[in-house]
C-alpha cells in the first residue's frame, strides 16, 4: 500500500505535469489574442466626415479597421481656404470618431499640388510661400498635437513621367527645399508624430522608382 509520503510525491508531481501542460496553451492563448488585437493597428482606411453617417460604412470601419486617414478634410483647400482662415470642423469630426472607437489617426495631408486653394496657387514669391508653408504645418500640427501617430507632409512630389519633381506652386518658387521647409515645420510642430513622404506607383520599376 502506497504511503502517505508517495501519494502526496505523486499528486506533486501531476499537479506540476498538468501545469506545464497548461501554461504554454494559457500563454500562447493571451499571445494569440494580442496579436489578433494589434494586427489590425495599421490596418486602416481613407474615411472623412461626410461618410460617418453612412451606417453600413461605419460599422465596418469600426469594426476591422486600427488606423483612419482623413482622406479630404485635412487637406488645404478644406482647412484653409483662404488665408489663415482655418476650418478644423471636417477633421475634427474625424479625429473624435478615432479615438471614441479606439483608433490611431494618419493626418493626410499638409503640402499637395491638388486640392489647393487658388491663393496659394497665385504666390508668386518664394519668401511668401516659404512663410505660407511654415504657418499652415505649425498651425494645423499643433492643433493636433500629440493626437495623430503620423502626416503624409508632402504629397505626391514625383512627376509620373520623369520621376523628377512634379510641377507646382511649390517646385517652381522653391524647387525641392520646399520638402526640406515642410518637414522642418512639421518636426517642430509635433516631435514625436512620424511624418512621411507619400506617393504611388513606386512598388514596382519605373521612373519613380528609379528617381
Amino acid at each position: 500500500m502506497p504511503s502517505h509520503f508517495n501519494i502526496c510525491l505523486s499528486m506533486r508531481k501531476l499537479i506540476i505535469a498538468f501545469s506545464f501542460v497548461m501554461a504554454p496553451a494559457l500563454v500562447f492563448a493571451a499571445l494569440d489574442a494580442n496579436i489578433k488585437e494589434s494586427r489590425k493597428r495599421y490596418f486602416g482606411t481613407a474615411f472623412d466626415a461626410d461618410t460617418i453617417n453612412d451606417e453600413a460604412v461605419t460599422a465596418v470601419v469600426k469594426a476591422e479597421m486600427g488606423q483612419i486617414t482623413s482622406e479630404n478634410s485635412a487637406k488645404w483647400e478644406n482647412i484653409e481656404p483662404s488665408q489663415g482662415n482655418f476650418n478644423y470642423d471636417q477633421f475634427d469630426t474625424i479625429v473624435r470618431f478615432a479615438q471614441m472607437n479606439g483608433q490611431i489617426v494618419r493626418g493626410h495631408t499638409l503640402v499637395w499640388h491638388a486640392q489647393l486653394p487658388q491663393w496659394v496657387q497665385d504666390i508668386n514669391d518664394a519668401d511668401t510661400l516659404t512663410t505660407v508653408i511654415q504657418t499652415h504645418i505649425t498651425m494645423i500640427m499643433t492643433r493636433y498635437y500629440g493626437q495623430i501617430y503620423g502626416w503624409d507632409v508632402c504629397n505626391e512630389v514625383l512627376d509620373d513621367e520623369s520621376g523628377g519633381l512634379r510641377d507646382s506652386v511649390f517646385s517652381r518658387l522653391l524647387n525641392d527645399t520646399f520638402i526640406d521647409i515642410a518637414f522642418n515645420a512639421a518636426r517642430a510642430a509635433d516631435p514625436s508624430a512620424k511624418l512621411y513622404i507619400n506617393d504611388y506607383n513606386i512598388d514596382y520599376a519605373g521612373t519613380k522608382l528609379n528617381a
